[in-house]
């Protein structure tokens, strides 16, 4: 199921960033053969970031992973940020950020999403279990009916739709309001 840093799970091939990362440094000094000015210019780099007051970890993540990666992470960012200015401008007090509404709800979500992951990989290192996976799949039926694009348009549409919900889960009054939804 993998092989030369990829994943493959349903037919969908999955780039591991940390493999296509770290490989070619732990080459390059196993073999003695790494190009330290990269290395120094990345730890410069780096100095200058925190500096600058800028978190360099964040930044390093922003930079060498895809896009497709990285802006679900801007738009979360982006939504905590509007949920805090809508509540600056109703003066609420802004809640703790780790323990607020929302970060819980998106906490949950994000732990939700991974442990599926995990679960759905443990499941498909079975040959016969992947099988019957892939059969029972919606995607082959979804792309079939709304075609590729649609498909596309399907999970753009369930991702605004949970970020709807999410604002709504950071904006309301009460924890008690969360609860009765």
């Amino acid at each position: 199921m993998k092989a030369n840093g990829i994943i493959n799970t349903s037919g969908w091939h999955l780039q591991r960033p940390q493999a296509t990362l770290i490989a070619p440094l732990i080459k390059g000094i196993l073999s003695f053969n790494l190009d330290w000015q990269f290395v120094i210019v990345g730890a410069c780099l780096a100095l200058v970031l925190e500096l600058c007051g800028i978190k360099s970890l964040s930044f390093a993540v922003g930079a060498y992973l895809p896009l497709s990666t990285t802006l679900p992470i801007f738009a979360g960012g982006a939504l905590k940020g509007l949920v805090d200015k809508v509540q600056e401008r109703k003066g609420e007090k802004k809640e703790d950020d780790e323990l607020g509404r929302g970060s819980l709800f998106a906490t949950g979500l994000v732990a939700g999403g991974a442990l599926a992951g995990v679960l759905v990989a443990m499941l498909n290192v079975n040959e016969s279990v992947a099988k019957k996976l892939e059969s029972i799949s919606a995607a082959s039926g979804l792309q079939s009916i709304l075609g590729v694009g649609g498909y596309m348009w399907l999970g753009v549409i369930f991702f605004l739709a949970m970020a709807a919900i999410l604002y709504r889960i950071a904006t309301t009054g009460k924890q008690s309001d969360v609860t009765q939804m």
